[in-house]
């Protein structure tokens, strides 16, 4: 039973808690739309706020975002007699908001159907010379694994250990050696996974309303925890209402546990930010807030938890894309990020009669310009955390 000294206390503390609200909603009442996203955001604060001064174990209601990243990959192939065979890997570094970073190294073998003949020389991302190469990729199979450390510098000290060449180091130059010190201070064991997954893929060719074109089927399966994760993503229309206002890709993913029961549907859309037109209608309600330019991207991402009871069927939901994407920023979790994204490469692929041979390097850097979270109140939420990790 709580004293009556502890129960005064907090009685005090709930009424600061209210008071601050108060304050806040007053300030707030000056402005127009950026004043309700500062009402619905307190409303959230009351809500921990409450929680924290009850003695709850408060969960931080909001994922932490990537505000910038990088990765680099290399991707090689061979043909022979119209069968294809590939394989890669690729190194990912995600600084997160809150000052941690991930690291995910992924591997892939790729079978597929190769026709034609000729070279192409890619720089930049570029074809400058191309020879009509044609190449189809039916199946894929891959694995990854994710790490979680501190910082980035630990973050690229690991991404160097996971790749160290097997080299006597007697054979190192002097900077090489001084290069390693520095790796080994900055990460001096590789840590346990965060994350083990596998996955298939296929390639389909779809036509329907939302998503069509050449399409990616595949299963991602959690190692550790059993999920799996069906997805079909493509070249999509992303205002399946009717009125046009952006085209890119779209995915749609379900999650389900180790026993197969459905526990999240979600469905992203991305595509380029040459102009506010870009934007799909169901958040050009915001394109005020988002600055477009060269070399920017969005990413609009839903998620409808599956295991609150009276949901629709999961059918009933992707077959209703609208109704989907509504019952998402009504009941679910939507967010809108805006990058700056930049991808460069090289690659060399000849092929002669029958048999052939390619080569291709990649990089992609991606940096948070706008972050916004949709709320239950019906607002879009600026992500000030995230913006100031940015910067």
């Amino acid at each position: 039973m709580r004293s009556r000294s502890s129960s005064g206390q907090a009685s005090v503390e709930y009424i600061a808690v209210v008071a601050l609200v108060a304050i806040v909603f007053t300030v707030a009442g000056s402005f127009t739309l950026q004043g309700r996203a500062i009402a619905a955001a307190a409303m959230a604060q009351m809500r921990r706020g409450l929680c924290i001064v009850e003695g709850h174990d408060c969960k931080d209601p909001v994922e932490p975002c990537s505000v910038s990243s990088h990765g680099s990959g290399t991707d090689i192939s061979g043909t022979a007699y119209f069968v294809r065979l590939g394989a890669g890997k690729f190194a990912l570094i995600d600084r997160l908001s809150n000052g941690k970073a991930t690291v995910t190294i992924t591997h892939h073998l790729d079978v597929g159907i190769a026709s034609e003949e000729g070279g192409r020389l890619k720089i930049g991302g570029h074809s400058a010379i191309s020879a009509n190469v044609r190449a189809a990729v039916l199946g894929s199979a891959g694995n990854g694994t994710i790490y979680t450390v501190d910082n980035e510098t630990q973050a690229e000290a690991l991404v160097l250990k996971l790749q160290k060449p097997n080299v006597d180091p007697n054979f190192y130059t002097p900077a090489i050696r001084r290069m390693w010190d520095k790796v080994e201070a900055a990460m001096p064991k590789i840590p346990a996974p965060t994350g083990q997954f596998h996955k298939l893929e296929g390639k389909v060719s779809l036509s329907g309303k939302v998503l069509g074109g050449d399409s990616v089927l595949g299963m991602k399966t959690d190692e550790m925890t059993g999920k799996k994760t069906y997805y079909l993503s493509a070249g999509a229309s992303l205002d399946p209402a009717g009125v046009v206002h952006a085209s890119g890709t779209g995915k749609i993913a379900l999650t389900v546990d180790r026993n197969d029961r459905p526990l999240d549907l979600s469905l992203v859309g991305s595509g380029d930010l040459n102009g506010s037109m870009d934007l799909p209608a169901s958040v050009q309600s915001i394109a005020g807030h988002v600055k477009a330019g060269k070399g920017r991207t969005w990413e609009l991402e839903g998620h409808l938890d599956l295991t609150q009871p009276g949901r629709p069927s999961v059918w009933n939901l992707v077959k209703d894309p609208a109704r989907l994407i509504q019952l998402m920023q009504n009941d679910g979790y939507a967010q809108f990020r805006a990058y700056d994204t930049s991808k460069d490469g090289m690659g060399l692929e000849g092929q002669h009669g029958m048999f052939g041979a390619g080569l291709d390097y990649k990089e992609t850097k991606q940096h948070l310009v706008t972050a916004l979270d949709h709320t239950r109140e019906g607002f879009w939420v600026p992500r000030y955390d995230c913006l100031e990790a940015a910067a």
